[in-house]
């Protein structure tokens, strides 16, 4: 699994968790309900030209946040994505030796976070619409944004699965700077947040 993969699936996995942490019904109040919804994430990978759909099948719509929602069963809810939208790719990648034996790596991970939401896309997870407000899509990127950072900020340390065994595989995750991508033309506010994972001491040859 590459470090792109590895954290959309972080995201993916744990989303659904982070809205009933943080939600006004039974959460800590961060976010308003109506808000708690599951953007599509996706691999920057996915969407390249040609293909209008991901990888796991869920249809395309890059900055027309134009996305078909999919219903994803969870053990106690049955939650459906929204059309807001997360983009995952990898900025750059850095090494070091930090021993004279020259025995192990240290290897650094710089990761962009894209949110992306429409000012005018007002779709619940079920799918409905929500009478229009003017400060809806200001609500809708902080909520996104929070999600993503109580997620990063709880899963500090990574976590690989592979069936039922679990083990450590990214040793530190750390959330970094937030810039603003706006496109005021088609009315869409936009995060990007960079984002640090690191594996230390990897055996050379491994």
């Amino acid at each position: 699994m590459s470090e792109v993969e590895y954290l959309v699936q972080l995201l993916d996995e744990n989303w659904n968790e982070a809205i009933d942490a943080l939600n006004v019904s039974n959460g800590c109040g961060d976010i308003e309900d109506v808000h708690g919804v599951h953007p599509i994430i996706l691999d920057i990978r996915d969407m390249s030209a040609g293909k209008s759909t991901d990888s796991k099948g869920r249809s395309k719509g890059a900055n027309r946040i134009n996305m078909a929602t999919k219903k994803e069963v969870t053990d106690e809810d049955t939650y459906i994505y929204s059309r807001d939208i997360i983009v995952i790719s990898e900025s750059s990648n850095s090494v070091d030796y930090p021993t004279l034996a020259y025995d192990v790596r240290n290897e650094t991970y710089n990761m962009s976070i894209s949110i992306r939401t429409r000012q005018d896309d007002r779709i619940l997870n079920d799918d409905t619409r929500v009478t229009p407000t003017s400060d809806f899509g200001v609500k809708r990127i902080r909520s996104l944004y929070l999600l993503v950072r109580y997620i990063i900020e709880q899963k500090r340390r990574g976590w690989f699965r592979t069936g039922s065994i679990l083990y450590e595989d990214i040793h530190v995750i750390t959330f970094g700077e937030r810039t603003e991508s706006n496109d005021k033309k088609n009315r869409i506010f936009g995060y990007k947040i960079n984002v640090v994972m690191k594996r230390l001491a990897k055996p050379i040859g491994c």
